[in-house]
């Protein structure tokens, strides 16, 4: 009769014990479960019939973007721009009607060479729908449009539908486990164990935040390990040729005097081998915990002093993970900057700097003239990974000028309309995913100069 146990007493008493010594308690439970039924589905093929149940998986495919082009306020002559890649392509109303502007738009981004090998254009009559070809690849799009006459100005706004997603496994939680021996949980456990060393992709993170790097040594020994407990069981139970103390002094024979690697059996100098492995890797973890437990009282005793301005500041990119690292012309905190006398009265060896992460750009990256007409002229600017924006603007003419942030699929204003011929703000951007810059020219041939710099924190 099969035996079962619950996953919460397999868990502790079989799989614990065997990957403690290499990862703690360190490993995160949707890779544990993921593991298990790579091992479980291992055994099963390699003759174990007696272990179950299969967990059930779930393969989600991966998706493509599909973004929307939605032009508004459509007259004869008004020109509307689109952007991918810094390749253009531009539609000029022949009718006031949105069909008009949405099939011409739809002909000329199919006929791209540069478009139709990333994206495909379908004209929906009151937008064109853009459908990415490749699944999981995101991609960015910008507008601009001019205005001919009337009074309305042109719109072509982009809006993400549905971003990509890279394709996942899902693995159901195991209420039990079962088999005929207590020899199938140990095998399965070293199955477990094997599964996590040998692969460097779904490895676990450790306390210090690095990536547990593959050892080749290790990942041998468990796999010798986990083929040994296979054979035995096969032979032991299933085939039923040999008694389970007969294998085992067989096997300790054999490892005590081969050379080399037989059939997945392990050497004596290999069983000690990953004895030292798995001794160090623990070392190794809890060295990491001793740091981290440093770490955490070095930025309490950091925080109780005071602060003081330097000359010079720097933005980063991730102040946490540099809670212990000095540039060259004052100390990094997760609170800030130190000033040289702090470097000296700790003896604190200096670092290169930590270099400020920004993005700046002008006109022409996103598709906007140097030389205005009167009409409206906008572009869209993802900045899902900025924090700050810093715009300047300067013209031959006055000019307006509005800064817009998407809110769901609805464009609204961050700030008031301004008019002048110079203009210099900055923005912050938490929680924005898009913004959209609106310039209107109001003196035909105005000359524009805009820059602007996107900070990352």
């Amino acid at each position: 009769m099969p035996t079962s146990v619950s996953w919460k007493l397999f868990e502790s008493t079989y799989l614990r014990p065997q990957i403690s010594d290499v990862y703690g308690a360190q490993y995160d439970e949707e890779t544990l479960k993921k593991t298990t039924s790579a091992a479980i589905v291992d055994l099963v093929s390699k003759g174990l019939v007696d272990v179950g149940p299969l967990p059930t998986t779930t393969s989600i495919a991966a998706t493509a973007q599909i973004t929307y082009l939605n032009p508004s306020q459509v007259i004869i002559g008004n020109k509307f721009s689109f952007t991918y890649n810094n390749v253009s392509v531009s539609f000029t109303a022949t009718a006031n009607t949105i069909a008009n502007v949405t099939a011409g738009l739809t002909s000329l981004i199919n006929a791209n060479s540069t478009f139709n090998v990333k994206f495909t254009a379908y004209n929906d009559s009151t937008r064109v729908r853009l459908v990415g070809i490749t699944a999981g690849e995101s991609q960015d799009f910008y507008t601009v449009t001019e205005r001919n006459s009337g009074t309305g100005n042109p719109v072509l706004e982009v809006i993400v539908n549905s971003k990509p997603s890279t394709s996942q496994l899902l693995v159901t939680d195991l209420t039990s486990i079962n088999a005929n021996y207590a020899d199938a949980f140990t095998t399965l456990a070293a199955g477990v164990k094997y599964f996590l060393v040998s692969d460097p992709v779904v490895k676990l993170q450790t306390a210090a935040g690095l990536d547990i790097q593959k050892n080749e040594a290790l990942t041998s020994a468990c796999k010798a390990n986990y083929d040994t407990l296979i054979l035995a069981y096969l032979r032991i139970h299933i085939l039923n040729e040999i008694t389970a103390s007969a294998f085992w002094k067989e096997q300790l024979q054999i490892s005590s005097t081969q050379v080399g690697n037989v059939s997945g059996q392990l050497t004596l100098a290999e069983r000690l081998a990953i004895i030292d492995a798995e001794k160090n890797a623990k070392l190794a973890e809890i060295g990491r915990e001793e740091d981290k437990a440093l770490s955490i009282e070095d930025q309490k005793r950091l925080s109780s002093i005071e602060l003081k301005q330097v000359d010079r500041a720097y933005e980063l990119e991730n102040k946490a993970s540099l809670v212990e690292i000095t540039a060259s012309n004052g100390a990094w905190t997760s609170a800030g900057q130190f000033t040289i006398s702090y470097l000296d009265y700790y003896a604190t060896d200096l670092q290169d700097t930590v270099p400020l992460v920004i993005k700046e750009f002008i006109n022409s990256d996103y598709g906007i003239p140097s030389i205005l007409q009167i009409g409206n002229y906008q572009t869209s600017i993802p900045v899902t990974n900025y924090k700050r924006l810093d715009i300047s603007i300067i013209a031959s003419a006055n000019v307006t000028f509005k800064l817009q942030e998407l809110v769901g699929l609805t464009w609204q204003d961050v700030s008031p309309e301004l008019t002048d011929n110079a203009i210099i703000k900055s923005y912050s951007l938490i929680n924005s995913s898009v913004i959209k810059i609106v310039i209107t020219g109001l003196v035909t041939n105005t000359e524009l100069l805009l820059s602007g710099q996107l900070y990352s924190n």
